[in-house]
C-alpha cells in the first residue's frame, strides 16, 4: 500500500503553518483563523485559555505547570498525550474547519524560535513509520540523521533531518503514528534540539 498521499499533504501543512508564525504573521488574533484555543503564558506564570469571541479567559487544562526541570508541560485538552517546552515559549492551538488537521504551535517569537505539530488522521496509515516507508512515500524528501524511536510501547515513528522547502530546505523533524493519527513534529533546523527534546518528552496518555 501506497501512503504518498497522506504524507505529502502533511509536508505542506506543516511548512505553512510555521513558516507564517516565524515570518511574523499573527494566526491567533481575532478569532480569524477559526477554531482552536491560545494558551498564552502570563507573567505570573499562570496559564488561561483564552476564549474566542467573548475574549474571556479561564484557567486552562492544556499547559499543566512546570516539568520540574525548568520547562513547562503542554497536556492536549483531549487528553491524549502530553509533552515539555522550554520556559518561555508560548502555546497555541487551532483546527481547520473541518477538524479534520490540528495544529499546535510553541514558539518565542522575541528569540525568533518555535516548532509545530500538526496531527492528522489521514485514511490509509502504517501501524508506525519507517525509513523505508518515508522514502517510499516521500522520494522527493531528502532525509539524513534518520532514527526510529519508540514512545513507551505505543507508537513509533522518525527523528530525522530533511531538505523540506517548506523549511528553506533546511527542517529538523519527528514524525510518528499512533491509534490511526499522524503526528509531524516539525521545525527549522536551527531548532533542532526543540524537535528531539520534544520527541523525547512525548506521552501517549491513553
Amino acid at each position: 500500500m501506497s501512503y504518498r498521499l497522506f504524507i505529502f499533504i502533511g509536508v505542506i501543512a506543516a511548512g505553512l503553518v510555521l513558516t507564517a508564525f516565524l515570518t511574523g504573521t499573527r494566526l491567533f488574533e481575532g478569532g480569524e483563523n477559526g477554531g482552536g484555543e491560545g494558551v498564552v503564558l502570563l507573567p505570573d506564570g499562570e496559564d488561561k485559555v483564552e476564549r474566542e469571541g467573548d475574549g474571556s479567559s479561564v484557567p486552562s487544562a492544556a499547559a499543566d505547570g512546570t516539568d520540574g526541570a525548568g520547562g513547562r508541560s503542554y497536556l492536549d485538552p483531549r487528553g491524549r498525550f502530553s509533552f515539555t517546552y522550554p520556559a518561555g515559549f508560548r502555546v497555541s492551538s487551532f483546527s481547520d474547519d473541518g477538524g479534520e488537521t490540528e495544529t499546535v504551535l510553541v514558539q518565542n517569537v522575541v528569540l525568533g524560535r518555535g516548532f509545530q505539530v500538526v496531527i492528522s488522521k489521514p485514511e490509509a496509515v502504517p501501524d508506525r513509520l519507517t525509513v523505508g516507508i518515508l522514502k517510499e512515500s516521500a522520494p522527493s524528501l531528502a532525509i539524513s540523521d534518520a532514527q526510529e524511536f519508540t514512545i513507551g510501547s505505543a507508537g513509533g515513528g522518525l527523528v530525522f533531518s530533511s531538505n523540506n522547502e517548506l523549511f528553506g530546505g533546511g527542517a529538523r523533524e519527528a514524525w510518528f503514528v499512533y491509534k490511526g493519527e499522524l503526528y509531524q513534529i516539525s521545525a527549522f533546523v536551527k531548532d533542532k534540539e526543540l524537535v528531539d527534546n520534544t520527541a523525547k518528552s512525548w506521552r501517549f496518555l491513553r
